[in-house]
C-alpha cells in the first residue's frame, strides 16, 4: 500500500452479485505489473459505519497510507466511508450504465458536503 497505493485507489463492491448475501469490497491499486487487488473486505452490513470500520482496520496496518484519490461506484455508503477515513481526498465516482455510443460527461457533485467528481455515461 505504501509503495503503490499512494496515488489512485479503486474501491469496488460485489454485493448481491455472489451467491452469498454478504457485502464484499475489493481495494485495487496500479503496480508496475498492472492492477492488483491489495485488500478484500467482507462486512456484515452494507452501511458506511461497517465499511469505515473495515477501512480503519486496513489503515492500522499502514498508518502512513495517504492516497491522493479514490475511484468507486456512485454509492453514498462508499463515499461516506472513504470520506470519514480520508477527509479532503479527491473522490471519483463512475455511474455504470449500459448503452451504445457512450459519451463520458464529467460533473462535480456535492454529497453531504463532500465534493465528488462524477462521470456519467450519456446515451
Amino acid at each position: 500500500m505504501l509503495c503503490y497505493g499512494q496515488e489512485l485507489v479503486f474501491l469496488d463492491a460485489t454485493y448481491k452479485t455472489t451467491q452469498y448475501a454478504l457485502p464484499l469490497f475489493f481495494l485495487c491499486v496500479h503496480t508496475n505489473s498492472g492492477y492488483i487487488v491489495v485488500a478484500v473486505m467482507a462486512i456484515e452490513r452494507e452501511d458506511s459505519a461497517s465499511l469505515s470500520e473495515a477501512l480503519a482496520i486496513l489503515r492500522q496496518s499502514a498508518a502512513d497510507w495517504t492516497p491522493l484519490a479514490f475511484m468507486m461506484d456512485s454509492s453514498e455508503v462508499e463515499i461516506t466511508a472513504v470520506n470519514a477515513m480520508f477527509p479532503g481526498l479527491l473522490l471519483i465516482t463512475v455511474l455504470h450504465r449500459l448503452c451504445h455510443g457512450r459519451q463520458l460527461v464529467r460533473q462535480l457533485v456535492v454529497l453531504h458536503d463532500v465534493e465528488v467528481l462524477e462521470f456519467n455515461a450519456v446515451c
